[in-house]
């Protein structure tokens, strides 16, 4: 069924959707540049703001499609599945194309990183990991990867990258979604971090196009965190 925002249905979609990319993408931009850095600051990452604010990524990432589907494309469970492309023929593919996009992610993260460190750009490697996992417990960071990475891929390669490709074609499909992707990760200590996720975002975005199979840039979502987040535990471990 196509969009008519003349429909009630159809705008409560819209605003639901409206209103999610406000709070990923426009919020956390306003509360930066508009509030203090001591009110930035005081807030204090725990185990208990880390599970709910997976809830309220669940809600969001999930919500919006979800209601999308269901008002405007009226699909049921099962086609919304198919639409989003979660499809278990095709797995193994999907699988291996996600590895090795999971590795040439990370291997770029790491050039690049080291290329601005080393020019003087930035001061220490930009990533947000050992901020985020100093203060929260090992079990709690593995939920949030384990949970929050393959919603994160449902609403933004599943989702939002095949709403843009039917308006304006795959690839200002792949680049905007990643762009969306980027910003909603904009991170207060690292914000240069949010260009290395928009190109993430890109491979991510192309697997997913080539697999036509959602499962491989979830595999690689998931390889990526995990692969920093092994590495933060290993540093740790040796106190480096």
């Amino acid at each position: 069924m196509d969009f008519n925002i003349k429909k009630p249905e159809h705008f409560f979609a819209f605003i639901i959707l409206s209103a999610s990319l406000f709070l990923v993408i426009v919020l956390p931009f306003l509360v930066f540049f508009l509030g203090s850095t001591s009110t930035i600051d005081a807030i204090k990452i725990t185990d208990s703001l880390m599970i709910l604010n997976v809830i309220i990524i669940l809600a969001i990432f999930l919500g919006a499609p979800f209601f999308w589907y269901l008002l405007v494309n009226q699909l049921s469970i099962k086609q919304m599945l198919s639409s989003l492309k979660l499809r278990i023929e095709g797995i193994d593919q999907a699988i291996l194309w996600g590895t090795l996009a999971a590795i040439l992610i990370v291997i770029l993260e790491i050039v690049i990183s080291t290329l601005l460190v080393g020019s003087g750009i930035i001061q220490k490697d930009f990533s947000n990991a050992p901020m985020l996992f100093a203060y929260t417990s090992p079990f709690v960071m593995l939920f949030v990867i384990l949970v929050q990475s393959p919603v994160e891929e449902i609403f933004f390669r599943g989702f939002l990258l095949q709403k843009i490709d039917a308006l304006l074609g795959k690839k200002i499909a792949i680049i905007l979604a990643a762009v969306l992707f980027g910003l909603a990760h904009f991170s207060y200590d690292a914000p240069l971090l949010v260009l290395v996720i928009i190109l993430m975002g890109i491979i991510m975005g192309f697997i997913f196009v080539k697999t036509k199979n959602l499962f491989s840039s979830i595999t690689a979502h998931l390889l990526v965190n995990m692969t920093a987040f092994v590495l933060y535990l290993i540093g740790k471990s040796l106190n480096v």
